[in-house]
């Protein structure tokens, strides 16, 4: 059965171009909406959809309290970003928010269907110039350097396992593959959340990408 989506935009034109995406992908559009009031609404209704695109510039409540306000009311629902801004706050304003993925608006098709199915499977999506803005917000606030390079920060162990989880593999896929016991691997990720100071695998996934910690895709 096709996945069904939920779009959240307030241009009516971008909700029609990438509607039709979603539907040329093989996708099922849920319901498209121009206010997060209007979207909360909706699934306070009863509506379902298995993941949400939501514009980070929404009049009244913002995307990303969208965004807060759905993880409660439907944990289940994997969300992403869908917007014109790449700047790093706002990047990891919507991750911690609880956003799996972040897509401008101007991203091709391929792109848009790379980023479902990453984050479908459990893993994430971020562009390549929202990781650079990350990096380069990083470096502006003096958090890399030789303190925080990927050998002092994370084990190689720590960023084995946090590359599979970014990948969407569960923690008892990543104890397989690795060889190594369930608990171990959970021992593994709280330390990697201490380390980055972070409390979700979405958070630290960001953090360690725009650290340059991880590489999922290699």
């Amino acid at each position: 059965m096709p996945k069904s989506v939920l779009l959240v935009d307030d241009d009516p034109s971008v909700l029609h171009h990438w509607g039709e995406q979603i539907d040329l992908l093989g996708y099922t559009l849920s319901a498209s909406h121009t206010s997060a009031e209007s979207a909360l609404k909706w699934v306070q209704e009863g509506g379902h959809a298995d993941m949400g695109l939501i514009d980070i510039g929404l009049p009244g409540i913002s995307g990303v309290q969208l965004i807060e306000k759905l993880r409660r009311q439907r944990p289940e629902m994997r969300l992403l970003v869908l917007t014109i801004f790449d700047d790093a706050p706002i990047v990891i304003e919507a991750f911690r928010a609880g956003a799996r993925g972040y897509l401008l608006k101007d991203s091709s098709v391929e792109e848009l269907q790379a980023a479902l199915l990453s984050v479908e499977s459990g893993g994430v999506a971020v562009t390549n110039m929202a990781v650079e803005s990350m990096v380069a917000h990083f470096n502006a606030e003096g958090l890399e350097g030789p303190s925080s390079s990927a050998e002092e920060l994370l084990t190689i162990r720590e960023r084995e396992v946090l590359t599979l989880l970014a990948r969407g593999l569960s923690y008892a896929e990543v104890a397989n593959v690795l060889c190594i016991a369930l608990g171990t691997v959970q021992t593994h990720v709280k330390a990697i959340y201490t380390k980055l100071d972070v409390t979700t695998k979405t958070e630290a996934t960001a953090v360690a990408l725009s650290r340059k910690l991880i590489n999922p895709w290699t």
